[in-house]
């Protein structure tokens, strides 16, 4: 990845206002490095995050936070729901589908005077039941051995009396709790882009954006703004604009859903309409 900083010969504060670059040659190569210099000196942590997020392991958690994400932004002004995220991340206890899938938490009574958008949040509440009811509880048996009792590391291929459906008695089992496996759940709904599609309020262009968040191949979300950017420039469609912009120099390391989230900066500092 390249080095985020800007050097002392490019003067960023004269840039070319957006709508006045037109898709004349080299003119696309300018609005690349514009780009990457703009999102450095402004997003540097959303851009080290989209590069290094995807490369995290999914869990339960993370995958209900980043579609509550995308839920919460879609059709909404995402700076809104920023400024509104940590009471967001409290009401939903973290986003963890044990106790928000398991049970009414009492917290989630608050949402509605956080941010007033009832049926996005019957939505998130739906899929975190899923989630549960699709879990599987891990346990780490006690296993005796000849001179001590040691614990076994947890075998995936042990046998079926070792994982337990969250809804029974944990009282069964004397083994140590590990927290639950989404792995079902994952199989069914995150198997390529076109199975987010199943998810409420999961459509065709958002299920580009929870695609990309979640590391889902490296998606191009067709947002507004890079269709904009993709029609100015003569250019079909928004993954055709950000595989030539990877021919830029500052770009060229990073991944498309990288590019695709520094062109959406961009575009909200900037404006696209006058495109």
């Amino acid at each position: 990845m390249p080095e985020l900083t800007i050097p002392d010969d490019l003067p960023v504060e004269d840039k070319t206002p957006l709508y006045r670059l037109r898709p004349w040659p080299g003119e696309l190569d300018i609005l690349g490095t514009q780009v990457f210099f703009h999102c450095a000196k402004l997003y540097m942590r959303k851009v080290v995050w989209a590069e290094t997020r995807v490369k995290e392991p999914l869990t339960g958690a993370r995958f209900l936070e980043e579609y509550a994400w995308v839920v919460y932004t879609s059709g909404f002004n995402a700076r809104i729901v920023a400024k509104k995220w940590v009471s967001l991340t409290k009401c939903w206890d973290r986003f963890d589908p044990a106790i928000v899938g398991g049970h009414n938490s009492s917290s989630q009574v608050n949402l509605n005077f956080v941010l007033k958008v009832p049926k996005k949040h019957y939505a998130i509440g739906t899929v975190a039941r899923l989630m549960s009811q699709t879990a599987v509880a891990l346990y780490e048996e006690e296993v005796a051995s000849s001179s001590t009792n040691t614990r076994q590391d947890f075998n995936p291929f042990r046998p079926s009396s070792s994982y337990l459906n969250p809804s029974y008695p944990t009282a069964k089992h004397s083994g140590v709790f590990q927290g639950y496996s989404y792995d079902k759940f994952f199989l069914l709904y995150c198997g390529s882009v076109e199975a987010l599609d199943t998810l409420p309020r999961i459509g065709p262009v958002n299920r580009y954006h929870l695609a990309r968040n979640l590391g889902i191949g490296d998606a191009v979300k067709p947002d507004l703004h890079l269709m904009r950017i993709a029609r100015a420039y003569a250019m079909s469609s928004p993954d055709i604009l950000v595989d030539t912009l990877r021919c830029n120099q500052y770009l060229s390391n990073y991944r498309r859903g990288t590019i695709d989230l520094m062109l959406w900066l961009y575009s909200l500092d900037y404006g696209t309409k006058e495109l």
